[in-house]
């Protein structure tokens, strides 16, 4: 699955809450991406827990002696939460079963004030020894007070128990999607979210609906999600988001991701759609708005990733003639590369009637364009092209690009790139 720019900075969120900086001081960082984000996020958390680990481990003698019991009470009277997380982050590696017994055993508020300081590993042994119930508790406490990017890192290591509970005891519709807008790896989310669909408690009509009817700011980590979780999770999620919002609902969740710079990831969530909510969602007022649909265009400007594109050309196949004509007049507006990059876009995505049918019915300045750039492609692309355009019975509507097209005939193509094989000493042929 190919990564959001969505997907990055939500990382670099976390990583800046690591740092305790403001995320607009690791901006530069953002084009690192989510996983290597998330690596340099892990690699410091391990650096400032290994600090004082020697000190902490000189106390791990004392810890299978000491009674579980008596001692986590004693512990909670006398032991600032921070320390105690730093303590138990330590003695973990040597005794998780214990550690874990004792971070389920301290009251919920108590952990939750130690969680944002404990050792990256003690979260994989809490879920391997720990009560999911009793982690849930703190998961619950943790949303309770907005500190979604520590609720992430329980999310991140959650197994099969703990994604049970989740689904039966934490109830904070919005504070699920918030947490799970910064958790890190993806297929863990997928996890929790098949769960949500297909769990008894059937609760993703019910988060869903509360996004929907929530502010910009759960729009936005709603669609992070939906970013992250594998495509036949983000169907199945667009199948109920899209299928049974309101026209109103679902068009201030789009102005959301427009006015908030992420049309790119709203186009790579509607490239993973069914039909049936495709359908639907193409029928929304919002892509009507001729400003809405150059805005989503303008975003792709100078993208390489095919994902964005599938989910425009799949759109524009399913709106009406008027906006497929402004649609293909902004792709015209273009930068010239990314104009002489069309081509390659509707192969990656598989989509070329989708192209073609956008241009067709362009206006004929924006046909004129395309074609004197297209022009000056590779013999091979213009072959290409070429071949589209007929095999799709576009030959008369879109004449101005084959007559400024060079023709060359297939055996020529294939000479051609025969040749400058032979010339560079390759043994096989480039694909186009």
């Amino acid at each position: 699955m190919i990564e959001t720019e969505l997907e990055a900075q939500t990382q670099l969120v976390v990583l800046a809450r690591t740092l305790q900086v403001p995320p607009q001081h690791l901006a530069p960082l953002a084009r690192l991406g989510a996983v290597h984000l998330s690596a340099i996020q892990q690699q410091i958390l391990r650096a400032l827990h290994a600090e004082h680990a020697d000190t902490f481990r000189r106390v791990s003698l004392l810890v299978p002696i000491f009674p579980v019991g008596p001692g986590v009470a004693l512990f909670e009277r006398v032991v600032p939460p921070v320390l105690a997380a730093r303590f138990l982050g330590a003695v973990g590696v040597d005794h998780p079963h214990k550690c874990a017994q004792a971070l389920c055993m301290v009251d919920a508020v108590y952990a939750a004030d130690g969680a944002p300081y404990l050792d990256p590993n003690v979260f994989e042994q809490l879920m391997r020894y720990g009560r999911p119930k009793s982690i849930t508790r703190i998961i619950d406490e943790l949303l309770r007070r907005r500190d979604y990017v520590t609720a992430a890192r329980f999310l991140a290591v959650a197994n099969e128990p703990l994604i049970a509970a989740l689904e039966q005891t934490v109830l904070d519709d919005a504070g699920l999607v918030y947490t799970a807008a910064y958790a890190y790896p993806a297929h863990t989310l997928s996890r929790i979210m098949r769960q949500l669909l297909a769990g008894p408690r059937q609760r993703v009509p019910g988060m869903l609906h509360a996004v929907l009817a929530g502010p910009p700011t759960l729009h936005h980590a709603m669609l992070a999600l939906l970013c992250k979780v594998a495509p036949d999770v983000a169907a199945a999620l667009g199948d109920i988001f899209f299928g049974r919002g309101t026209a109103h609902e679902v068009g201030r969740f789009l102005l959301t991701a427009v006015n908030r710079n992420a049309s790119p990831a709203l186009l790579t969530v509607i490239g993973r759609l069914n039909p049936v909510a495709l359908w639907a969602l193409s029928t929304n007022p919002q892509f009507a708005d001729t400003d809405v649909l150059g805005a989503l265009v303008r975003s792709l400007d100078g993208k390489d990733e095919a994902d964005p594109w599938r989910g425009l050309f799949a759109l524009s196949a399913r709106l009406s003639e008027r906006a497929r004509r402004h649609i293909a007049a902004t792709l015209a507006e273009l930068d010239e590369t990314s104009v002489a990059a069309l081509p390659a876009h509707a192969t990656d995505a598989t989509y070329w009637p989708a192209l073609l049918q956008l241009l067709a019915e362009s206006e004929p300045a924006a046909q004129s364009r395309v074609a004197a750039i297209w022009s000056r492609l590779s013999p091979e692309w213009q072959a290409g092209i070429e071949r589209h355009i007929h095999e799709n019975r576009y030959d008369t509507r879109l004449s101005r690009i084959t007559d400024a097209l060079t023709t060359v005939t297939p055996e020529e193509v294939f000479f051609r790139r025969r040749q400058q094989i032979r010339q560079r000493g390759e043994d096989h042929f480039a694909s186009w």
